[in-house]
């Protein structure tokens, strides 16, 4: 994509073995602060994983959350889950048995991660193979788990509320495929 992200967040998990992602707006490389004051660490969205499901939270500014989405796995290997939406419930899959991109259905169009061996970077194309998100991951740091650039299709450069949270769900369900993916080429 030869543009500047539309949007762009950066997702962060509280501590190594942390289950829950915090997700900010913008591009960071430590988790934003505001001088200690009230609010300032709290993201806009969170990832909760629990077990077999997962769901995404957007936190409000004054102070309460509404859950946007949520995705439970499916099937003993996991390689298919359902998003229960505002908009529906759609499934997603696996691209294949061996493979960790992840493909969904959102507002009739198919969007596929891919996710190439080796590489730190993992781009979700639309079903012309059109670039929508770009997601680049950071092996060896602590706390700040990569960044998300997703790309407007629109000429005005918005994006579907929606859409981004499906993006940022599925992108969290490549990111635990490949991490249980190296835990299991490790032992």
């Amino acid at each position: 994509m030869e543009s500047n992200p539309t949007t762009t967040f950066t997702f962060f998990r509280k501590g190594w073995r942390a289950k829950r992602v915090w997700i900010y707006a913008g591009d960071y490389d430590k988790i934003p602060t505001n001088g200690g004051k009230t609010g300032a660490d709290t993201p806009p969205y969170t990832i909760g994983v629990s077990g077999r499901s997962m769901e995404l939270i957007q936190n409000k500014s004054a102070g309460g959350t509404h859950t946007v989405l949520t995705c439970k796995y499916e099937g003993f290997a996991r390689h298919k889950a359902l998003i229960r939406s505002d908009h529906g419930i759609t499934s997603t899959e696996r691209n294949g048995l061996f493979s960790s991109g992840w493909k969904f259905v959102y507002m009739s169009t198919q969007y596929k991660w891919s996710v190439p061996m080796f590489s730190s970077v993992w781009i979700l194309c639309d079903a012309s193979n059109r670039e929508i998100a770009r997601f680049h991951r950071n092996s060896f740091r602590f706390r700040r788990i990569g960044k998300l650039e997703i790309y407007s299709q629109q000429p005005h450069g918005t994006i579907d509320p929606g859409f981004v949270a499906m993006i940022m769900v599925t992108c969290k369900l490549v990111h635990n495929t490949v991490k249980n993916n190296e835990r299991s080429a490790s032992s």
